[in-house]
């Protein structure tokens, strides 16, 4: 269904996040948006998922055995 922005209230979103205060019509949308808020690991090859920016350094230096700097990985020899 499509409608205007305009004529939705707060009623219509199920769904909060109340830590970032974003509203959700479904709990697929909701899930899918914060996903894409995570930190994500950016090996192509790792699906990790971290909280913050700290705990994806941690990841991407203990698993990965790199530094992440500026969102790219040095490589260590």
């Amino acid at each position: 269904m499509e409608k205007p922005f305009s004529e939705y209230d707060e009623e219509t979103f199920t769904y909060k996040d109340e830590k970032l205060g974003i509203l959700f019509e479904s709990e697929q949308i909701m899930e899918d948006s914060l996903l894409l808020l995570r930190f994500n690991c950016p090996d192509p090859s790792c699906d990790v998922a971290c909280r913050n920016w700290s705990a994806l350094k941690a990841h991407i230096k203990a698993t990965h055995h790199r530094y992440l700097w500026y969102c790219h990985f040095l490589y260590i020899d």
